[in-house]
């Protein structure tokens, strides 16, 4: 009797740590290589708690860039050897603004947990952690990506700083309008509004006068965005969302 209590208790226990194995995101069985030609990114294998995307996102001077490509919806468990094409590169790797302020952009691969509806949507479909820490990985080199390099509105250590000028979005639009600071200074843009905030730097869509300069999601009523401007110059930006409410920081030595 003992004996065959003993084997049941093995066999659940065994079952037991096999379920939670299969079942939860795991830091450490996210291996991912881009192909050296670049025309596709390899995720040898990932473990998911629940359904979700693997995305590939732009990362431009340690700041998130645009998503480039995202795989199919892949189920719960380990998933291995999912290929994810790409496309032609974006080339703005190397691009001087105003002579002092190159542009250096890497791919990151970052996974989503689908929201339900089995489609990608980076302001429904939610970022995947482990142990506190996003699971991504920059495919340059090889390393866990840092949060505040691949989820927007995250502020890197290196910004915590004093804010020198507060921009409040309200239903009125940018207040104030426009803004002085020095080179280095970081603008706090906070959603005072009805509506989603998305601030990015002109010309509307493309983002392309700074292209660091653009949150690529949407801020709720009382959340903030944060930049940190390195190069003088006038930058005009918008929102996003609703492109005819403006604003200028004009950035000095």
């Amino acid at each position: 009797m003992k004996k065959s209590i003993i084997i049941a208790l093995i066999i659940i226990g065994g079952i037991a740590f096999y379920a939670f194995s299969a079942g939860s995101a795991d830091q450490d069985d996210f291996v991912v290589t881009a192909e050296t030609d670049g025309s596709a990114v390899l995720v040898e294998s990932v473990t998911l708690d629940a359904p979700g995307f693997v995305v590939i996102r732009e990362v431009i001077n340690d700041r998130p860039g645009q998503i480039v490509e995202v795989s199919d919806l892949l189920p719960a468990g380990r998933n291995t050897n999912v290929t994810i094409g790409l496309g032609a590169p974006s080339g703005i790797e190397g691009i001087d603004i105003g002579g002092g302020f190159p542009l250096f952009t890497s791919l990151a691969a970052v996974v989503y947990y689908d929201d339900g509806d089995g489609g990608f949507n980076s302001l429904t479909d939610t970022v995947a952690y482990v142990n506190g820490n996003v699971l991504a990985e920059d495919l340059g080199t090889g390393e866990r990506a840092q949060e505040s390099a691949v989820v927007p509105n995250v502020q890197a250590e290196s910004l915590e700083g004093e804010v020198a000028v507060t921009v409040r979005y309200t239903d009125q639009g940018f207040l104030p309008k426009r803004v002085e600071i020095q080179v280095g200074d970081t603008v706090k843009f906070i959603n005072e509004s009805s509506r989603p905030m998305w601030v990015a730097s002109d010309v509307h869509p493309a983002h392309t006068i700074l292209p660091t300069f653009d949150q690529f999601t949407t801020s709720a009523y009382g959340e903030s965005y944060f930049y940190t401007f390195q190069e003088a110059g006038e930058w005009r930006y918008h929102d996003h969302v609703n492109a005819n409410e403006l604003g200028t920081v004009m950035v000095s030595e």
